[in-house]
């Protein structure tokens, strides 16, 4: 997760916050570019409603209504 973090973040400016319900593992990636961790609570996505939107709206319109035999068919259809 770390890794593919740098490659989005390569060329941009860094975050200035990370809004998580986990993600220790990231915790010393965030702490060592001075990037500020706020912890929301495990199973309350209302906390963090904008992210759950993003996510909310592929998976609606377009995860939950096809059958992908491989992670690069749904990558595919996303895309298009």
């Amino acid at each position: 997760m770390a890794r593919e973090l740098e490659r989005l973040v390569a060329g941009r400016r860094l975050p200035k916050m990370v809004v998580s319900d986990n993600g220790t593992k990231l915790l010393r990636w965030a702490e060592e570019r001075g990037i500020e961790w706020h912890y929301i609570a495990p199973g309350k996505p209302h906390q963090n409603t904008f992210v759950e939107s993003c996510n909310g709206r592929p998976r609606d319109e377009c995860l939950n209504k096809h059958v992908f035999s491989l992670p690069s068919d749904a990558c595919r259809l996303i895309e298009a």
